[in-house]
């Protein structure tokens, strides 16, 4: 099994107060995404994209209409739809209350939610084999996660939402063992699995 894994950078600078202010306004606040969520998962239900099976909202950025005259609230809306492997792109407009645009992309790389790294996270840490391998790190770990796509349409994991965990220890290194994917869509948590697939993993924020 082959991964393109990806570090985050570990630069950390301090930010001038000019800085934080000017952040903070091009950050969407808790209530704008809650309403941008909200607005966008109506939009995909009117629109015939709900379809069966868990659907989650990942992210909600601000951004600019550059030939817009005026300069709404907009914000896009990432959200994930388990059937079909689809991300599905919202455009809301919280100035004017109206979603514009919304764009559904099959089979392409999705950061993953919280409420999904926390399902994959509690998949494998109850599973008998995973809490073995673990040992003695047991209830010490930092768990990180990544999304695993599988790249081909042979691959049995294609189109699954499948999340490759690393167990981090308390003096800074990973276990080799155990490999764990928790693929969401079957509900299965592999162990070890054979390598004959091919997966890019991307990184995501969560760990806990």
């Amino acid at each position: 099994m082959t991964f393109l894994v990806l570090a985050p950078s570990a630069v950390v600078r301090g930010q001038t107060p000019e800085e934080d202010a000017r952040e903070a306004f091009f950050t969407p606040t808790a209530a704008e995404t809650s309403r941008a969520f909200a607005m966008a998962e109506q939009a995909i239900q009117e629109r015939g994209l709900r379809a069966t099976g868990p659907l989650y909202n990942i992210s909600a950025e601000l951004h600019r209409d550059k030939n817009a005259v005026t300069r709404n609230r907009l914000v896009l809306v990432t959200s994930y739809r388990y059937s079909g492997d689809v991300a599905i792109l919202s455009y809301v407009d919280l100035t004017k209350g109206v979603v514009t645009r919304v764009d559904a992309i099959s089979h392409t790389n999705v950061h993953l939610s919280e409420a999904e790294y926390l399902l994959a996270k509690e998949k494998a840490l109850t599973t008998p084999k995973v809490r073995q391998q673990i040992g003695e790190y047991l209830g010490q770990i930092q768990v990180e996660a990544m999304v695993s796509h599988a790249a081909y349409e042979k691959d049995p994991l294609f189109g699954h939402r499948v999340v490759r965990l690393l167990f981090k220890v308390p003096s800074g290194g990973y276990l080799a063992q155990p490999i764990v994917f928790v693929d969401l869509t079957a509900n299965q948590v592999l162990i070890d699995p054979e390598p004959n697939h091919s997966h890019a993993a991307v990184p995501s924020a969560q760990k806990h």
